[in-house]
């Protein structure tokens, strides 16, 4: 079934507007964080293969979320207790809650630090609305541009970044500013910053 999967999935990708296609994953190599068949949160490879990701999706439904992808993407990848996650863009916050919850997984000890340049009270009582008190008590919250993480980050080795996640784009939403979006020249600049941030084994 898997193979016949990867045929739909490769259909649907190649239908899909440039807009909503998934990007490639950069993942920072290491030979430290193989996975192994031992552990449960661990993939065929430091990074989750993104065909068999989306083909196994497209084997339970022909209308796949790309979020849903993208969350089953950093579910698989290698994970460590005391690993910590970054959100470029919080918007409402969804994103954010699933990497939360990930942080807190197991022995937990891992911290989510989240950017936006608008919208912050309101992610911040949607967190408190889906998260434990220990799953929100591990996330930061910075009203600022995603250009700006390394103000609030020091670079690898001091700081243990699993995973940088970012939504592109504006605020979706009726009443949101959809003049307010992200620009390519931030994006170029905290995408660069981000890759300074990832522990060997991280995407």
């Amino acid at each position: 079934e898997l193979p016949a999967a990867r045929r739909r999935a490769g259909g649907m990708l190649r239908r899909l507007p440039r807009s909503r296609r998934i990007p490639a994953i950069a993942c920072a190599p290491s030979p430290r964080y193989r996975s192994d068949s031992s552990s449960s949160t661990s993939s065929s490879s430091s990074c989750a293969p993104l065909a068999d990701v989306f083909a196994a999706s497209v084997a339970e439904t022909s209308r796949v979320p790309i979020t849903r992808v993208a969350h089953e993407i950093w579910r698989r990848q290698r994970r460590e207790p005391g690993d910590d996650y970054v959100d470029l863009t919080v918007g409402h916050a969804k994103d954010t809650v699933v990497l939360a919850r990930m942080a807190n997984e197991g022995e937990g000890g891992g911290r989510v630090f989240g950017f936006d340049i608008q919208n912050i009270h309101q992610a911040s009582a949607n967190l408190k609305s889906e998260l434990s008190p220990s799953e929100y008590g591990s996330v930061e919250l910075h009203e600022m541009c995603h250009s700006l993480i390394q103000d609030v980050l020091p670079p690898a080795p001091e700081s243990r970044v699993a995973i940088v996640v970012g939504n592109l784009g504006y605020l979706p939403g009726a009443e949101s500013d959809k003049t307010v979006k992200t620009q390519p020249e931030t994006t170029i600049v905290a995408l660069r910053q981000a890759a300074a941030l990832l522990r060997p084994g991280g995407m």
